[in-house]
């Protein structure tokens, strides 16, 4: 998983020059593997080229997003539920083709439904009706094989504004806890997903309540008539071994005098997918620095591990490399790349 972290630089204005006193630090591009052991190939993002971290002798995640070749239609107009949806083999004639991101309206005036909506007051001519009930989106994607697919999981970046979750004719999620148009939602699909064949992910969402916190507009940004219902933003599938890294951050507490060092704080969650105890080392690598720390998860446990300055010396850098804007210098950057180790038993 990689994830660029980008700390800016304040531009000094006409007035002022370059200074120890502005605000400059160095920026790190995350690159998170988990691993219990074993071998597996770089993190993939289908459309979009990773850029993996170093590997230190373990297994990668892998992660696709799934962008495109998704395919709408209203419910009222299918009468079939997600179980059946969600197989393959579903007809899908009449169905609009579709990407995400998206809103439902969005889709249909790519698809021709609707045409000149941004001149004038057209908007206004949309009748809201059809928008009313709920839009299924469905999808047929691939898991990626491998040995770290002992978790498979489905995350959702934003979901306007509840949803029902379907995949291969099981249900996974509920709108009564998938809701919320700026949460982000990780769903458990192990025991339904099938790494290395193909998977049918049907997605019935519904638009807001009144009332409901949503996204809102303003005059100059007209509201349109399905309230921004949709998937509007990311949703990836991404397997993991059976400890996953989640949300690593690094904080970064430069020498602004001289820029003769910078203390990094490195933190992550570490999430037990197994329902025994799992013993293992978080291992980290900052260019030639490389740093551990001994973890014990109990089953179905997440823990924030947090790595400072003080407890690992090896995360002060001395002369670092500092990301300059274009005007300043050359944009310099580091790769942390974090792996856990499973403990092999040696009874």
């Amino acid at each position: 998983m990689n994830r660029p972290i980008i700390l800016q630089r304040r531009r000094p204005r006409p007035s002022q020059t370059a200074s120890p006193a502005l605000a400059l630090f160095l920026v790190l591009a995350l690159s998170a593997l988990a691993s219990c052991g074993g071998n597996q190939t770089a993190p993939m993002r289908q459309g979009r080229p990773g850029r993996p971290g170093m590997m230190m002798g373990g297994p990668f995640e892998r992660t696709v997003l799934l962008n495109d070749l998704w395919f709408i239609q209203s419910s009222a107009k299918v009468k079939a539920g997600g179980e059946a949806i969600s197989q393959p083999g579903f007809k899908i004639e009449g169905w609009y083709p579709a990407e995400v991101p998206s809103t439902v309206m969005g889709t249909l005036v790519q698809n021709g439904l609707y045409h000149d909506v941004f001149v004038g007051e057209n908007l206004k001519s949309v009748s809201p009706e059809p928008f009313q009930t709920s839009w299924w989106y469905r999808r047929e994607f691939v898991v990626p094989p491998g040995p770290a697919t002992k978790n498979v999981r489905l995350e959702f970046d934003g979901i306007n504004y509840r949803a029902n979750v379907w995949l291969n004719g099981k249900k996974v999620a509920d709108a009564s806890e998938l809701y919320g148009a700026f949460r982000r939602f990780s769903v458990d699909v192990t025991q339904a997903a099938s790494p290395g064949d193909k998977n049918v992910l049907a997605v019935e969402v519904f638009p807001p309540r009144k009332g409901e916190f949503t996204i809102g507009f303003v005059d100059w940004n007209p509201k349109p008539p399905d309230d921004d219902m949709g998937l509007w933003r990311e949703v990836r599938v991404r397997t993991t071994g059976e400890v996953a890294i989640d949300y690593p951050f690094v904080m970064t507490k430069l020498d602004l005098e001289a820029y003769k060092e910078a203390r990094l704080t490195v933190t992550a969650e570490l999430r037990n997918n197994a329902d025994a105890r799992v013993s293992g080392t978080l291992e980290g690598r900052v260019d030639s620095a490389t740093f551990k720390e001994d973890v014990t998860l109990e089953p179905r446990e997440t823990r924030k591990v947090v790595l400072t300055p003080d407890a690992h010396p090896e995360l002060i850098l001395k002369d670092p490399k500092v990301w300059w804007t274009y005007d300043l210098g050359k944009p310099d950057l580091y790769t942390l790349s974090l792996v856990f180790r499973r403990t092999v038993s040696k009874e």
